[in-house]
């Protein structure tokens, strides 16, 4: 693996404890899960930066490959209204990207609707098409890299159990479906916390599915 072209990403532990609740100990672990994908499914609720429902401040750092780390703060709202997840992700600061907002929309058929508020210019408009392999907000993850991705068409295999930073999770590898066209990631690989599912490290990798690109960690 070629650590520098990777990137990386991280919540501050205190974000996702806000509306997480604390992540527990290790402890007797519980009995191995039904299939990969029943972990999957229960992960992607509490995937990326959108999640089910509810309200939660999160400290965003990223880590270029050249340069120091920059930090965003960012208020995140989800719910389903309609039965399809609606998220909104505003920045509260640093003070030359206060303000504004980025609205998600799930869409059973294709990716998600994605609308960017830019009250400065006192501007809306949709990210589409080539425009969700563009940098979020001069970070290093793309727009794409916000949708509520759904995992199924494509393989998903149970790896085993690994202990994470003293956390029990459940390492799974995700590989593109045939028909996820529009994705810029071959695959990934989760490591999902056996008993809140909250995904703390998540590997994603090139359209080969081999070469790691991007790192987030919770």
């Amino acid at each position: 693996m070629n650590s520098s072209a990777r990137h990386r990403l991280r919540w501050a532990a205190a974000a996702a404890v806000l509306f997480l609740g604390p992540l527990p100990l290790w402890a007797e672990g519980p009995a191995p899960p039904e299939s990969c994908e029943a972990v999957a499914k229960k992960a992607k609720a509490r995937s990326g930066l959108t999640f089910e429902t509810g309200r939660a401040v999160v400290e965003l750092k990223t880590t270029p490959k050249d340069g120091p780390p920059r930090r965003r703060t960012l208020e995140v709202k989800s719910a389903r209204p309609d039965g399809r997840l609606a998220s909104l992700i505003r920045f509260l600061e640093p003070a030359d990207v206060a303000g504004t907002a980025l609205l998600l929309r799930e869409r059973p058929d294709g990716a998600d609707e994605q609308i960017l508020s830019l009250p400065a210019l006192k501007r809306t408009r949709r990210i589409a098409g080539g425009q969700r392999r563009g940098a979020f907000m001069g970070t290093d993850f793309s727009y794409a890299d916000l949708e509520v991705r759904s995992l199924e068409g494509g393989a998903c295999r149970l790896e085993g159990e690994e202990v994470l930073e003293g956390q029990p999770t459940w390492v799974l590898s995700v590989r593109r479906g045939e028909d996820d066209r529009e994705s810029p990631y071959g695959g990934a690989r989760l490591w999902i916390h056996q008993k809140t599912f909250v995904p703390l490290k998540v590997e994603l990798l090139d359209e080969t599915g081999k070469e790691v690109v991007k790192v987030m960690t919770v």
